[in-house]
């Protein structure tokens, strides 16, 4: 993978009273740790459930700043449905901020609608 200096995976906000781990990530953390990839794990849900933040302007705030400091050139998010709104608000927001920063949606609700995802994140 030519021109990255750093992966950043990201577990979006969607709930304050289910945190769960994001295995899934982990695993394509371990991959790309294996070939020698530079990867970060983000969970957001984690992060934000715990400052207890409940404006949504606010927490995309808080979100771009988090994931901001790790300075990675790509970020892949988990969009399942249940992450939908939060990237809808993120995404914009941060290559606005940051329009190098290579975005790579994954999950369900990316992998079935990969038409309307073009349209929401041209």
């Amino acid at each position: 993978m030519k021109n990255i200096n750093k992966f950043m995976l990201i577990n979006p906000f969607w709930s304050f009273k289910k945190v769960y781990p994001p295995t899934n990530l982990a695993q394509i953390a371990a991959y790309l740790r294996k070939n020698k990839i530079n990867v970060s794990l983000l969970d957001l849900n984690y992060r934000i459930s715990k400052t207890k933040i409940m404006n949504i302007d606010l927490i995309i705030k808080e979100s771009i700043k988090l994931v901001e400091k790790e300075s990675a050139s790509v970020l892949g998010l988990i969009c399942d449905t249940i992450h939908l709104p939060f990237c809808i608000e993120f995404i914009p927001k941060f290559k606005e901020r940051n329009p190098n920063t290579k975005i790579i949606l994954g999950g369900n609700h990316a992998s079935a609608n990969p038409k309307r995802m073009f349209e929401l994140f041209p």
